[in-house]
């Protein structure tokens, strides 16, 4: 599960530090790119390698007239290091933003960059090419989280210190609230009405904000729910995940909320989106589970093989992809992977250790993540890979229609 920065609200807020400047450029620090060649992640260093070996032709077989029967052979390795293990030969790109940094939300921005959070009291945007420009939070304490483009062509994101605030693509940030106290919102989505819908962790609401500030909140059925991410169905309401409360929550635009328990006991759905097929797709952190739910509220999951759900930190964000499939992260095994809208699981490494937390598609149709190690990371997931996925197929799916 994506590690959760304490955001309980201080009232007595403490003293603003020395003034600093509420923007930050420079140039990106880091940037790799790295290509997964077989299980041991050698980088590219041109032509194919396995292994620790070039697979081409030594000159003592070339003169002893043996190429066609190193051909054969060096076609048979590389059919079996593509076929063998987990999808490889993907590029990721893993950019350093700071040392000081933690990013958290992330998400596509109406400019053509990436636009993330960072829980220590800042927004960040990155360029497709890795240019970090960082902007801080005029309130402080401050702990962004969740981050949404909103209706009106600005981002907005939901601040743990009770705040919802607004960032236009120039960098000048207005925030709105506090939210009632206690709230800690943290997921925020921009809704169908021209409004923002975010979920208060702390208080067990879901909250609405018009884009002039004006905000309303509605309580939860489930008194300790903890809603965590909230999205826009496609039936025209809001829906959520109650981390605590163990259920998918959906909310009508008038304010009406009906819940749905996940069959899964203590499976925690930290993360939901919109699927391509007209269904909600949300992760079980502690369930070890990718979540169906449909807008009848019928719910299907899908057991990870061999997944790595130690201490919760199972499959984390997950987000729509330009390709039909849902992908998400895992949080424990360093993984940025993807399940059709039929339960094909399909598994990509990052190479070193990272720990992604939450995704988007970004303007240029890769998938970016942020992560536990302050970078921000990005998957091509258009690079040509047809012949190069391992497919797990789920093998432990279970149904369940809503309660009467």
């Amino acid at each position: 599960m994506p590690r959760r920065p304490n955001t309980r609200v201080q009232r007595t807020r403490s003293s603003p530090s020395a003034p600093r400047s509420p923007l930050t450029r420079r140039p990106l620090g880091s940037q790799r790119t790295v290509a997964l060649l077989a299980s041991d992640r050698h980088t590219r260093t041109g032509g194919f390698r396995i292994g620790s070996a070039p697979c081409r032709a030594s000159s003592r077989l070339r003169r002893e007239g043996s190429t066609r029967v190193v051909l054969v052979i060096c076609v048979g390795v590389l059919v079996m290091a593509l076929f063998s293990g987990n999808a490889r030969a993907q590029y990721f790109e893993m950019h350093e933003v700071s040392s000081a940094a933690q990013p958290y939300g992330i998400t596509a921005g109406p400019d053509g960059n990436v636009w993330f959070t960072d829980t220590r009291g800042k927004i960040g945007k990155m360029t497709l090419s890795g240019f970090v420009t960082m902007y801080e939070v005029p309130l402080q304490p401050s702990s962004p989280l969740g981050i949404t483009q909103g209706p009106d062509g600005n981002l907005w994101f939901a601040d743990g210190f009770d705040w919802i605030g607004r960032i236009t693509t120039s960098g000048v940030i207005t925030m709105f609230g506090p939210v009632s106290q206690g709230g800690s919102p943290r997921g925020i989505a921009a809704g169908p009405d021209g409004n923002l819908w975010f979920a208060e962790f702390g208080n067990n609401k879901v909250g609405r904000i018009t884009t002039a500030g004006e905000i309303t909140e509605f309580e939860t059925p489930t008194a300790i729910s903890r809603p965590d991410t909230i999205v826009a169905g496609p039936d025209g309401n809001m829906w959520f995940g109650e981390s605590f409360g163990n259920k998918i929550g959906r909310i009508t635009l008038a304010g009406v909320i009906t819940e749905f328990d996940i069959p899964t006991p203590g499976a925690d759905p930290v993360s939901i989106c919109a699927g391509p097929d007209g269904n909600l797709w949300f992760t079980e952190v502690y369930g070890n589970r990718i979540g169906r739910i449909t807008t009848a509220g019928v719910i299907t999951e899908f057991q990870l093989p061999d997944s790595i759900g130690i201490d919760g930190y199972g499959p984390g964000g997950i987000a729509a992809g330009p390709d039909g499939k849902l992908w998400f992260t895992e949080y424990t095994a360093d993984r940025i992977s993807a399940i059709t809208t039929s339960g094909e699981i399909t598994r990509f490494e990052i190479p070193g250790y990272h720990a992604p937390l939450f995704l988007s598609v970004g303007p240029d149709g890769a998938i970016w993540f942020t992560t536990e190690s302050r970078h921000i990371g990005r998957f091509a997931i258009t690079a040509p890979r047809a012949a190069l996925e391992t497919v797990q197929r789920s093998h432990r799916t279970r149904t369940v229609g809503p309660r009467p």
